[in-house]
């Protein structure tokens, strides 16, 4: 047998394995996700509904045999850890009576969406909640599943939030492969970020619209990645446009305040696309169109400056309002960043949005589910923040510093300093995460000077986060 020869029945012995091994974590996942959701809810409802959603969004997904063992494999894994994580906030909730899912935000979604929105138009449910097109469709899923003979419980929209979120993982692993191609490595690594983000678990596991919102804007980043990437720029620009513009259309019935994000998105790429690609008199008008569209969203929001003020005061209004109710008034955060003026506010925030919440274990008590996930999501951050700063410092970065990547990094910086600027919120933050999630695969951990320089930067992040916490307590001794 020539060595060829081996070595191909040895890359495929190495694949069959490592397929068994995916096989039985996801159905350990499976049952360990069936057991949390039908002890928790008495009945096998979940199970059933979860089976349902898997087997149609798959189908649905019309993955090919190529793309199966990337794409179809991070659905999968993301569909049943997110199964998982549902059982456990469904335990929270039925066994625990957690306030932050019977009564808050993701209560009234259910409410909203199972009961108390029947017979009403999106345009009237807009008048109600500004999150009518979630509330709608959620509805709508309800009364499916109504009219199939199971009771309208919060389990069927939560089990299709994981669907949205598993999808979203597709759509993830699509940018990974535009900007990295086919590279087993960072695949594989970006499954390991997206699997572990207690943001993501949040997204997936409770009643909130935000795993709707994580979708569309991480789709339109793979838009125009692909703009990027390929170069049939008129067909790719002409789709990206006009899904950005439906986007923000749609946004004005998910999260109003997200309704220029689809056009900050478009400027950002246009701005950088034809900065790399073009040189000549076309480049120059096109910069200026550019420009006077900026001017005039400028003196827009000038001109509506009261109403922009209302909206940011409003926000913070409400975090202020929700810290104190969740016991958290004394938080570091609270007391001494979100009340500051906005130039405290940003350098500060921009770190602490990142290490939230302070003290850590704030959520690690049987009360709340949202907190958990927060806290669990605080230590995904410690690891992911070097990560993130080796892929801007590191000299090995160097040759995939593209278009792609100062588009995703940018676009990630200006989200992050408007989500400091109004909410200090890392819930409001998640939805823009996927830039920063592509971005943190450029450091390759295999070559011992970068693993060298990821331990240097983690020790660093631990000792600054030992230190903040040495802070707090001295600031409730003092206090």
């Amino acid at each position: 047998m020539s060595k060829n020869l081996k070595l191909s029945f040895l890359d495929l012995n190495l694949k069959a394995s490592a397929g068994l091994k995916v096989s039985a974590l996801n159905i350990t996942l499976f049952f360990l996700g069936s057991a949390l959701n039908c002890l928790s809810y008495l009945s096998v409802a979940p199970l059933l509904v979860a089976v349902f959603f898997y087997f149609v969004a798959f189908s649905f997904l019309a993955i090919s045999k190529k793309n199966r063992a990337t794409e179809g494999a991070i659905f999968s894994r993301l569909f049943f850890i997110s199964f998982v994580t549902s059982g456990v906030a469904a335990i929270y909730t039925n066994q625990l009576f957690d306030t932050e899912q019977l009564v808050s935000d993701a209560g009234g979604f259910f409410t909203m969406s199972a009961f108390d929105s029947i017979g009403l138009t999106i345009y009237e449910i807009q008048v109600i909640h500004d999150g009518s097109f979630a509330i709608y469709l959620y509805r709508c899923i309800y009364d499916f599943f109504s009219y199939l003979g199971f009771e309208k419980h919060r389990y069927i929209g939560i089990i299709f939030n994981s669907t949205v979120f598993s999808i979203t993982g597709v759509i993830g692993i699509k940018i990974v492969k535009k900007i990295f191609g086919d590279d087993g490595y960072r695949i594989d690594r970006f499954k390991t970020l997206i699997s572990f983000c207690g943001i993501f678990w949040l997204f997936s596991s409770l009643h909130l619209r935000d795993s709707l919102i994580f979708f569309f804007i991480s789709y339109l980043f793979f838009l125009w990645v692909k703009v990027f990437a390929e170069n049939k720029f008129r067909l790719n620009i002409i789709c990206a446009i006009s899904i950005s513009f439906l986007v923000s259309f749609i946004f004005v019935f998910l999260r109003g305040e997200f309704v220029l994000v689809p056009i900050v998105i478009s400027i950002l790429a246009l701005g950088i696309y034809f900065y790399y690609n073009m040189k000549s008199l076309l480049f120059k008008i096109i910069c200026g169109f550019l420009i006077i569209f900026g001017v005039v969203i400028i003196t827009l929001a000038y001109n509506y400056l009261n109403e922009l003020s209302a909206i940011l005061s409003s926000s913070r209004e409400a975090y202020y309002e929700g810290a104190t109710a969740s016991g958290n008034l004394n938080s570091l955060g609270t007391s001494l960043i979100l009340s500051q003026p906005i130039l405290i506010r940003i350098p500060f925030g921009i770190f602490y949005v990142f290490i939230f919440p302070i003290p850590l274990w704030t959520g690690f008590q049987l009360n709340s589910a949202y907190a958990l996930f927060k806290s669990l999501n605080a230590i995904y951050f410690y690891f992911l923040l070097p990560l993130i700063v080796m892929s801007i410092t590191e000299n090995h970065s160097k040759k995939y510093r593209t278009q792609q990547f100062y588009f995703l990094v940018i676009a990630f910086l200006i989200f992050l300093v408007a989500v400091v600027i109004t909410s200090l919120e890392t819930r409001h933050l998640g939805v823009f995460l996927m830039p920063i999630l592509i971005i943190s695969l450029v450091p390759d951990l295999r070559i011992k000077s970068s693993l060298h320089a990821y331990k240097c930067y983690l020790t660093l992040v631990l000792i600054s986060i030992l230190v903040v916490h040495l802070i707090w307590f001295t600031l409730k001794l003092i206090l």
